[in-house]
């Protein structure tokens, strides 16, 4: 299993500090399990660590997670399509960021993410870090 330092926020309450844990097999491809592939999958529930307790969180309670760094991003990102584009959420909190587009051209717009039955987080990368924020909470996306 790969580690990886995530902050979450729940409905209703502060962000905090969890840890995941990534398969060493994906589903979608070979070798680590993304975290992308980790957030999208058909699981509902998400094991993670917070002060030292496992918890187990159904992801219909996440907003957002954050995180500094992707084991991933060293190898793949760079040559995919990116979209800057502001978010507002239910909570009246705002996200502005590149939207990182894995797909093929034909479906790379906006509404094209937000209307896939598949993806449940859509990555946005800002200054703080890559944002996966849960579609569900996603009030308006205004593409800039």
């Amino acid at each position: 299993m790969r580690e990886l330092h995530v902050q979450v926020a729940l409905a209703d309450s502060e962000p905090a500090d969890y840890v995941v844990f990534l398969s060493p097999f994906s589903e979608h491809h070979v070798g680590f399990e993304t975290f992308d592939d980790y957030l999208n999958a058909s699981r509902s529930f998400f094991p993670m660590v917070t002060g030292g307790q496992s918890k187990i969180i159904n992801r219909d309670t996440i907003l957002w997670v954050r995180t500094d760094t992707l084991p991933e991003d060293a190898e793949e990102t760079d040559a995919l399509l990116r979209k800057r584009t502001l978010f507002e959420l239910v909570d009246h909190s705002t996200f502005e960021g590149l939207v990182v587009i894995d797909r093929p051209i034909e479906q790379s717009r906006i509404s094209d993410l937000l209307n896939d039955p598949k993806q449940h987080f859509i990555r946005v990368d800002a200054d703080a870090g890559a944002y996966f924020i849960n579609k569900r909470f996603i009030r308006a996306a205004i593409p800039r």
